[in-house]
């Protein structure tokens, strides 16, 4: 399968056109990034166009956040 990783950094793509050049099976889109601590967290700018368009289109897709901890206390914080 190809699978695209997109978030805000590919700014905006171009759905129509990679669904009609077949050029994806799916993608994995980030909502959101951060670490542990509420204040170094936020929303992915791209991430409602970028599942409004795969709706739209039918293609299959996932989500994440993209978590960053400093340290391993700050990792397990919320388990």
């Amino acid at each position: 399968m190809k699978v695209v990783d997109v978030s805000s950094w590919q700014q905006y793509i171009n759905w129509d056109l990679i669904k009609a050049n077949d050029d994806v099976d799916g993608a994995i889109i980030r909502v959101g990034w951060g670490t542990s601590y509420d204040d170094e967290c936020g929303l992915d700018s791209q991430y409602d166009y970028n599942i409004q368009n795969l709706q739209r289109l039918n293609i299959p897709y996932d989500v994440y956040i993209y978590g960053y901890a400093e340290t391993e206390h700050a990792a397990n914080k919320d388990l």
